[in-house]
């Protein structure tokens, strides 16, 4: 709960800089503190939003991914990470990138051991 209350108060600080509410850190940090309260509609929105600014924030997609997990949208989340590696594989292809979406090829079951090979 600690770290919820420094996030919250970072994301109001950086509120307080140029760009204030609609920058693209400050999207992101209420995002991220929106996900870890279980907030995960409010969370889509704002990471949604933060990614469609800059496609290749690994963080915000892989959070993204989680968040469209929760809400049960496995599909989007599955798209969200493989879009992010076809962009930009060099920066995106990390061991939580290519663990996260091993794991959602799991979860969408019959062929994830042929689309993990492609991963790795």
């Amino acid at each position: 709960f600690g770290a919820i209350k420094a996030a919250q108060a970072k994301a109001a600080e950086m509120e307080g800089k140029e760009g204030g509410a609609d920058s693209l850190q400050a999207r992101e940090h209420r995002g991220f503190i929106s996900l870890a309260q279980g907030k995960y509609t409010e969370a889509l929105s704002l990471l949604t939003a933060a990614l469609s600014v800059d496609p290749s924030r690994t963080l915000v997609a892989v959070n993204l991914a989680l968040c469209l997990l929760y809400t049960k949208q496995l599909t989007q989340a599955v798209q969200t990470l493989e879009a992010l590696i076809k962009a930009d594989p060099i920066n995106a292809l990390d061991h939580a990138t290519v663990f996260n979406l091993c794991t959602l090829y799991d979860l969408q079951g019959s062929d994830s051991a042929v689309k993990k090979r492609v991963v790795h």
